[in-house]
Formats: structure tokens, C-alpha cells, sequence
């Protein structure tokens, strides 16, 4: 290719993306990955969970990943890995295996989802998330599962450096709350409603709780993701004073920094938190 008189860029690596969620994922892989190749990235990472969307089933990472894997296989233009979120205790036990056996080096906790579904009125987790009945997806299990990566990376000493933990910080309980005051207030409407529904001040608290269970538990690799308002920032910036001990990666991404509820609303466009 004659690239004369042109400028020449290397292909970015976007860290964060779902590919899956709304679209069956083999059919996914191929629309979103060509999106990537066409707008410059070459390598996409993206998350993924049990549970409804994705593959819309449950049970352990050992069945689960392969089949996410072969639907991915041949149907993607650009390079790919995986982030996995461990969402029952059993995936906790199965880190040492997803690092070893598939080079899975990434996990992700949601914190939004709280004592909730997806949507914050639902109160049916388990089914939502497909998780065991006498398990919750709670701030208890974040915990664990940072115990359990931790372990993790003293086992396998050689994969520690690589070995990190992404946050989605809401906080699940203040959302529920603030949903239920917005659908009461009929002076709010579209995406200034659902901005208000989520408070900046939930992300923040959800930044403090997220560090300090790093700082508890040890785990020193964390990535605070799509951090999207002042609280949350100052609260990420304030918990890596307090523990200069963990490795804080701080996230924005490009349409938390140029959209806001009127710039966007043309758009039709929301993004959590």
C-alpha cells in the first residue's frame, strides 16, 4: 500500500468493550470487531459474565468459556481477549484454572448490581444473574473475590504482575432509591430523568467501598472503570492517596468526556453509570 503523503497510526487497544450483550455473539464479534477495524482498533478487549444476555445461561467457567470462545472463533477482524467476571463462588475456585489453561488475566466485579437485577426495582438476583439460590452477588462476594484473586497471584507467582481486577462503581442500593424519587418527580424526562437516577455521589461511594477492600485484602491491581463525574474522581484520587500501596488505573472513556445529558440527547445515548 502506497502510504505517501498520508500520516500512519499504530491500532489502538480499547480495553473495554461488550461484545454479546444485545446480539447473539457470534453475529456480534463480526459487527462490533468491524466497527473496531474500521475507527483504528486493532485489539479489543472485551467483558464478559454468566447470566442473562451474553449467552443467557449460568454454571461453571469450565463449560461456560469454551463455548464463548468458539463463538467467537473466525468471526472477528481484529485481535480479542477476554475479561470474565466471577459471579458465584464456584467461578472464584476456577481463577487458578481461566489464568492457566486460557490465559485469562482480567476479572471484573459489577457493583451496581448490588442486592439487585440489571434494572434496580428487580429484587429476583439469582434468577436474573443465575447464580445458586442461597448465593448473593453482594459486597461480601466482591470481597471473596478478591481474596480469591489474591491467592491467585501468590500461587502463580509468574502471572501476578499481569493479574487485575476491574470495578463498575455504583452503588446498587442508592441507585434503587434515587430511581423510585425520579419516577415521582414528573418534572424529570429522558436522559436527564436517568442521569438523575444515578448520582454522582453513588459512584464515589462506590470508588471508596471498591479501594478499600483492595486495601483489606491486598490485592494491589486495580482498574476503576469509565469513571464518569468529579465525585467519582475525587474519591479515586483520594483512595490512592490513602493506600499508595495499590496500583489505581483510572478509566474515562471518550463519551463520558464530550457527552453530557443535553449533547447527547440527540443521540439517544445513555451510558452507565
Amino acid at each position: 500500500v502506497d502510504g505517501r503523503g498520508l500520516l500512519a497510526f499504530p491500532g489502538v487497544v480499547d480495553a473495554h468493550q461488550h461484545w454479546g450483550i444485545y446480539n447473539e455473539l457470534s453475529a456480534d464479534t463480526r459487527t462490533e470487531s468491524r466497527a473496531c477495524a474500521q475507527g483504528g482498533v486493532t485489539t479489543s478487549l472485551t467483558y464478559m459474565r454468566t447470566g442473562q444476555y451474553y449467552l443467557n445461561k449460568g454454571g461453571p467457567y469450565r463449560e461456560f468459556f469454551p463455548e464463548v470462545l468458539s463463538k467467537a472463533e473466525g468471526n472477528a477482524y481484529v485481535d480479542y481477549a477476554f475479561h470474565l467476571a466471577p459471579m458465584m463462588a464456584q467461578h472464584i475456585d476456577e481463577i487458578p484454572y481461566l489464568v492457566e489453561e486460557h490465559g485469562i488475566t482480567s476479572f471484573k466485579i459489577f457493583m451496581f448490581y448490588g442486592g439487585h437485577g440489571l434494572h434496580g426495582r428487580s429484587s429476583s438476583q439469582s434468577d436474573f444473574l443465575m447464580t445458586p439460590p442461597d448465593e448473593r452477588y453482594d459486597i461480601a462476594h466482591f470481597e471473596f473475590v478478591m481474596r480469591g484473586l489474591q491467592k491467585a497471584r501468590e500461587d502463580l507467582s509468574d502471572y501476578a504482575p499481569y493479574l487485575s481486577l476491574s470495578m463498575h462503581c455504583e452503588t446498587a442500593e442508592i441507585m434503587t432509591a434515587y430511581t423510585k424519587l425520579v419516577e415521582q418527580d414528573s418534572s424529570l424526562s429522558g436522559l436527564r430523568a436517568y442521569s438523575r437516577s444515578r448520582p454522582p455521589h453513588s459512584e464515589g461511594l462506590a470508588v471508596t467501598i471498591a479501594s478499600y477492600l483492595a486495601h483489606e485484602t491486598g490485592l494491589p491491581n486495580i482498574n476503576l472503570l469509565h469513571l464518569s463525574s468529579q465525585k467519582a474522581l475525587d474519591a479515586a484520587l483520594t483512595m490512592g492517596r490513602a493506600f499508595p500501596h495499590i496500583d489505581f488505573r483510572r478509566e474515562v472513556t471518550i463519551g463520558h468526556l464530550l457527552a453530557d445529558v443535553d449533547t447527547a440527547s440527540g443521540l439517544g445515548g445513555k451510558v452507565n453509570p
